[in-house]
């Protein structure tokens, strides 16, 4: 296999982000809430669960407004194009649901529970710019909207934008400082501006308040992990598993914190879950593809089969590799080869146990360095990215080609004094290619030398 100093590209199947908030998740909780506002604000006192009251006034009431039945049906058909909307995201039915809340803002335009089910539209569009855009709005016309005030978070935190996303919080959390949603997405921004203990701080504010909360252990135990502290990781992972027993993930990831904190006999079983990874049946596949065919949808027949073929090669080289890891389950290559197999085919958080394992047996094994390095910076963790880079360097100083992409991602992020610092390094100086002349130019004058 060889080796790759850039993001890994992206295919048909989904990814999960490793330290990231996971979309899914954080979808249904907000969509829940949404429903919930929908059902028990926007919507007529009956359907909240109350009987309607009927009181007499003391003096006549003034005839209403000809605008005022207009205004009220208007509302009416906002209220139930969102609530179609709503469905129609948790059903995933994305194009539909767009189409059903921007009539419920045609019929009442800025109605908040429609803007705010489009935050979560747009959320799991990855438009975090739209998203936050939405949520933005209806805090403009309701400051006091903490659905709102969140969203705008979630999707400032999601955009990266964390001293924005920390300062939209800082209201929130000083009415509910033991709000764990709250305190989750404040970890998160902080985690961003690699400030690690600041984060855990946070969430160990809410520790008893959380205990249904899967992201919650999830993101402090990948912080543990990230911070190379396996053994204080491991009650997370075990908290993590009890809520999410068929997290074959979260499973990998505790044998591997038991074998770093040396508890190797116990490990192996969970590491095995973790390097199991299952697709579509091939089949299965087929028989859609043969099904889309009758219909005369040749487009969707074609990619199901694509899928199949796909899935038949991948499932073929996974039994082979994990044969060879039973048979040899002390060889870091087959574990890198493994590693590889998931990341070229976009499982790529599943891949980064395989590869850490590959590194737990040899210290030294350069290509895993290099393709953790890899897999972190496709999932936008730069920080784990340095750090893999790094380390590959000290192992092997001479190699220049990847000297100068660490010094350029240096760059990027705005870590001038790092990247002069890796071209400084470069053991071969004396005698040097034009390539690192041009690069060391470049850091020198990016660090205002």
């Amino acid at each position: 296999m060889g080796k790759s100093t850039g993001a890994s590209g992206k295919s048909a199947v989904p990814t999960r982000k490793k330290t990231q908030p996971l979309v899914a998740l954080l979808g249904l909780a907000i969509l829940l809430g949404l429903v919930f506002y929908v059902v028990r604000v926007g919507l007529p006192e009956w359907r909240s669960g109350s009987e309607p009251s009927v009181s007499l006034p003391a003096t006549p009431s003034p005839a209403p407004s000809p605008a005022a039945p207009i205004r009220a049906s208007a509302t009416a058909e906002a209220e139930r194009f969102t609530a179609e909307g709503v469905r129609q995201l948790l059903q995933n039915r994305m194009e539909e649901a767009k189409e059903s809340l921007d009539r419920a803002l045609a019929a009442s335009p800025g109605y908040a529970p429609a803007k705010l089910a489009l935050f979560e539209y747009y959320n799991m569009r990855r438009d975090f710019e739209s998203a936050i855009r939405e949520a933005s709005e209806v805090l403009a016309a309701d400051p006091a909207n903490l659905d709102a005030r969140f969203a705008k978070a979630v999707g400032q935190t999601h955009q990266r934008y964390n001293d924005e996303a920390l300062e939209t919080l800082a209201p929130l959390l000083e009415r509910e400082p033991r709000n764990s949603r709250y305190r989750y997405y404040q970890a998160l921004a902080l985690v961003q501006k690699e400030k690690f203990e600041a984060a855990l701080e946070a969430l160990y504010k809410v520790a008893d308040d959380a205990v249904q909360d899967a992201q919650y252990f999830n993101l402090r135990a990948q912080i543990l992990c990230d911070e190379e502290r396996w053994a204080e990781a491991l009650p997370d992972w075990d908290q993590l598993l009890k809520r999410e027993p068929t997290n074959d993930h979260a499973a990998g990831m505790k044998g591997l914190s038991m074998a770093y904190a040396g508890r190797r006999q116990e490990a192996l079983g969970w590491m095995q879950r973790g390097l199991l990874i299952e697709v579509d049946d091939p089949a299965t596949l087929r028989e859609q593809a043969a099904d889309a065919r009758k219909r005369g949808d040749e487009e969707t027949a074609r990619k199901y089969e694509e899928l199949a073929d796909r899935f038949e090669k991948f499932i073929a080289e996974r039994d082979r590799l994990l044969a060879a890891i039973s048979a040899n389950p002390a060889d870091p290559d087959l574990y890198y080869d493994l590693g590889v197999l998931y990341r070229e085919n976009d499982f790529v958080s599943r891949s980064i146990p395989v590869f850490l394992r590959a590194l737990a047996l040899d210290g030294s094994h350069a290509p895993a360095m290099l393709a953790l390095g890899d897999v972190y910076l496709s999932l936008h963790e730069p920080r784990m990215y340095f750090r893999y880079l790094e380390r590959y360097l000290k192992l092997k100083p001479e190699d220049l080609q990847v000297r100068m992409t660490l010094a350029l991602e240096y760059e990027k992020f705005r870590r001038f004094p790092d990247g002069l610092r890796v071209m400084r390094e470069y053991p071969q100086a004396v005698h040097p290619d034009i390539e690192y002349v041009r690069t060391l130019r470049r850091m020198k004058r990016s660090a205002g030398e």
